[in-house]
């Protein structure tokens, strides 16, 4: 009894693995994906969109928080939470990546601020960075 047990036991967690795969990119896969990808992010009032192209080292955190697998259409939507960085400052907020299957695997196809939401009219905070700013010569000269 035991011994069919644990092998029920086994067979599931082999299942359970398998069916992984079918499922979209992980989080790693992610951002690895997102560097040299261009999106556009609104961040205060007044301002047009700003334009962000991910450069190596800039992903300092990605957190999916939803995944839509539409598996008929061999689609994967990752909304996920991201922080990137660069020397002069530090932006957060959620991008929508949009993948498609292939023979060959999971292929990036775009990537899009998600809108602010209720309550959050900018997609995206932005920080600026210390050293960035103890760096910069004061516009009055001090």
């Amino acid at each position: 009894m035991r011994r069919t047990i644990a092998l029920v036991g086994v067979l599931l967690l082999l299942l359970v693995g398998c069916s992984r795969g079918e499922t979209g990119p992980s989080a790693d896969r992610a951002k690895q994906d997102v560097v040299g990808q261009q999106f556009y992010y609104r961040y205060q009032w007044g301002e047009g969109g700003k334009e962000w192209t991910v450069k190596p080292g800039q992903v300092e955190d990605l957190v999916i928080q939803e995944r839509f697998t539409d598996r008929d259409a061999q689609t994967d939507e990752l909304h996920a939470r991201v922080t990137l960085k660069d020397d002069a400052q530090t932006v957060r907020g959620v991008l929508v990546l949009r993948y498609k299957q292939f023979e060959q695997g999971w292929k990036l196809e775009s990537v899009e601020p998600r809108d602010g939401g209720p309550g959050k009219s900018f997609s995206f905070d932005i920080t600026k960075n210390q050293d960035h700013r103890d760096s910069q010569p004061h516009p009055r000269g001090r």
